[in-house]
């Protein structure tokens, strides 16, 4: 009796670690599994890791999967250039600032950046700072949803643009509360740089 195929969400992680041994699961689970791929933001690297056996799968399955890699490569080009204007103002208002996950994150971990969709940047300042933060994004045009509510761990801040809403969340803490999450200033205190494509911005240490 032969081994049963991995579902698609675990044939994913497997192959992109490097396991080279599994074949693809069969069309049908792909189609059952977008949700679950979409949900844990996995349609563009499977789509890649799929590479010609993409041709196998249903059409409808194929629309998906190829709209998702659109999607993304527009989202990561879109956080580029947020990113881009965000870090200089941030550094020269004297703002102890770094981005959490996002663009940083997906440039460091995948060969195309692109393969990890990210839709916001997450900015981590320390409390003392979101005042004057979040005055700034007002100043490039972003408008905070609601305000401020301290017992949360963050705001959320929205510009309209040509074609896509810009968003930024202006982070205090480093997780909701109730969960156990590292100390915000320890984090900023151990903050690094990250360089790339003329953007010079800072990230958590890898200690965190």
């Amino acid at each position: 009796m032969g081994m049963l195929e991995p579902p698609p969400v675990v044939w994913v992680i497997r192959r992109a670690s490097g396991d080279q041994t599994l074949s693809p699961p069969p069309a049908e689970s792909w189609s059952l599994a977008l949700d679950e791929l979409s949900a844990n933001r996995l349609l563009p690297l499977a789509h890649q890791l799929l590479g010609p056996d993409a041709a196998t799968l249903h059409p409808e399955t194929r629309l998906v999967l190829g709209a998702a890699t659109a999607l993304a490569r527009r989202q990561v080009n879109r956080r580029r250039a947020q990113l881009a204007e965000l870090a200089p103002a941030l550094t020269s208002a004297g703002v102890i600032w770094l981005v959490l996950k996002g663009y940083p994150l997906a440039h460091r971990l995948y060969a195309d950046p692109a393969l990890r969709p990210s839709g916001d940047a997450d900015i981590l300042v320390g409390r003392e700072q979101v005042a004057e933060a979040g005055s700034l994004l007002e100043a490039l045009g972003y408008r905070g949803d609601g305000s401020f509510d301290w017992s949360f761990h963050h705001r959320r801040y929205a510009r309209a643009g040509a074609d896509e809403v810009d968003i930024v969340e202006l982070h205090w803490g480093t997780d909701p509360p109730g969960y156990s999450a590292p100390d915000p200033g320890a984090v900023l205190a151990a903050r690094v740089p990250f360089h790339c494509e003329g953007i010079e911005a800072w990230i958590p240490s890898p200690d965190y």
